[in-house]
């Protein structure tokens, strides 16, 4: 049933559209980086005195750092939350609706269906993220020399001692990376998790992808920010888009903090759910 799971995940066109999408800002983000920095004004700052030479090597300018300026680096993590619920996260209902949730359960049981189903799911968002984030760095150290992160460019590179890991980006930076990367991707697929647990509710599959996203941008923008100000709490963001970009709201937002209060939040609401689902009739 796992094998049978996966298959439908990973070979379906929307698995396939949404990795080219997040591949294709990978590669754009690269470029645009790597041109910036090479020619714009980035590239100027390269003979400044006070700036050193890690910030334009392949880690400093890595998409999951954000150091120079990139639309299409602020595109992807806008659009990170919705490719991954896109390849695998809403069929469910359509199961339920069609009795092929209620065959296959009959065989294996709600619960084994349910569990495989949640793997499958996890791992196509887990996989459009992480791909993306690799790729961007593979690009990029064909690019450019990959220089390990000076700490006196930390002001720059904005990774300062709160965020999450920081001290292997200026030691270990490829290790960051990775970690980074496996954490970020982690969240999304906690995120689709969240989203094929309310896709057993809904069966408009527009409201079901377009809602929670529209909820989850009206709380980073709004939400967030409002919270922490009445409880007069900075440094700290419990919306995901924050967290993924590190940059767009805040040098604070990737912290160890964030991730775990966000990632128990989404496994406990996704579990809850899906428990309640294997407890009552499928249809």
């Amino acid at each position: 049933l796992l094998r049978y799971e996966l298959d439908r995940a990973f070979l379906n066109p929307w698995f396939v559209l949404a990795m080219l999408i997040g591949c294709g800002l990978a590669v754009g983000c690269a470029v645009m980086a790597y041109v910036d920095f090479t020619r714009g004004e980035a590239g100027k700052l390269v003979s400044d005195e006070w700036l050193g030479l890690s910030i334009g090597g392949c880690y400093g300018l890595w998409m999951g750092l954000g150091t120079v300026e990139n639309p299409l680096r602020y595109v992807f993590f806008i659009l990170a939350p919705l490719l991954a619920v896109m390849p695998y996260a809403w069929p469910l209902r359509s199961d339920l609706v069609d009795g092929v949730a209620n065959q296959v359960a009959a065989r294996v049981g709600k619960g084994r269906y349910l569990l495989f189903r949640g793997i499958a799911v996890f791992l196509t968002a887990f996989a459009v993220i992480a791909v993306p984030y690799l790729l961007n760095l593979v690009i990029l150290a064909c690019l450019v020399p990959a220089y390990v992160p000076d700490i006196t460019e930390v002001l720059s590179l904005a990774v300062t001692n709160p965020s999450a890991w920081s001290a292997l980006l200026y030691t270990k930076p490829l290790l960051y990376v990775l970690v980074t990367t496996c954490a970020n991707a982690t969240l999304c697929g906690l995120w689709a998790l969240v989203t094929l647990a309310v896709s057993a509710y809904i069966d408009n599959r527009v409201i079901l992808l377009v809602m929670p996203y529209v909820a989850l941008l009206v709380w980073t923008y709004y939400g967030d920010s409002a919270l922490f100000m009445a409880a007069e709490v900075g440094g700290v963001s419990l919306s995901l888009i924050p967290t993924l970009d590190c940059v767009g709201l805040g040098t604070q937002t990737r912290t160890l903090s964030s991730y775990f209060i966000q990632g128990a939040a989404m496994a406990a609401a996704s579990g809850a759910s899906l428990w309640h689902q294997r407890r009552r009739d499928l249809l």
